[in-house]
């Protein structure tokens, strides 16, 4: 019996696009909230951001689709959704400093192949379930 999936790859171009948007919007509508959050809640706002910035790298990365390598593909799409981040960055701050990349990156690059390999876990897990 033919399977319906299609072939692993080790980057699935299609989720890596969605990862990325995923992680972006997250990210964007975040940070645009971040004064109001802030204003509302000043405990909160102080660490606001980075729980923005951890729970979008997590939305990108869980986006894994058939990719062979997960933490990889979920690296990249976290890493690429903060990418996109940078014009925004660039109106708002007027301009990019080396400290506004040097943490973000690396912890976008981190919590999204975490976040890919826990979901390549559950889909082979949900895999096997179907093919017993």
């Amino acid at each position: 019996m033919p399977s319906s999936r299609r072939p692993p790859v080790r980057i699935d171009r299609g989720f890596l696009a969605r990862g990325a948007s995923a992680g972006f919007t997250a990210l964007f509508l975040g940070g645009w909230l971040a004064p109001i959050v802030a204003g509302f809640v000043p405990a909160l706002g102080v660490s606001w951001l980075v729980l923005v910035g951890l729970v979008g790298s997590a939305l990108a990365g869980r986006q894994i689709g058939v990719a062979d390598s997960p933490a990889v593909h979920g690296a990249a799409a976290a890493v690429l959704g903060f990418l996109l981040m940078i014009p925004a960055i660039l109106v708002v701050d007027h301009g990019v400093g080396l400290t506004q990349l040097a943490l973000p990156i690396p912890g976008a690059a981190a919590v999204g192949a975490a976040a890919g390999w826990l979901a390549s876990r559950a889909r082979d897990d949900e895999h096997r379930a179907v093919t017993r």
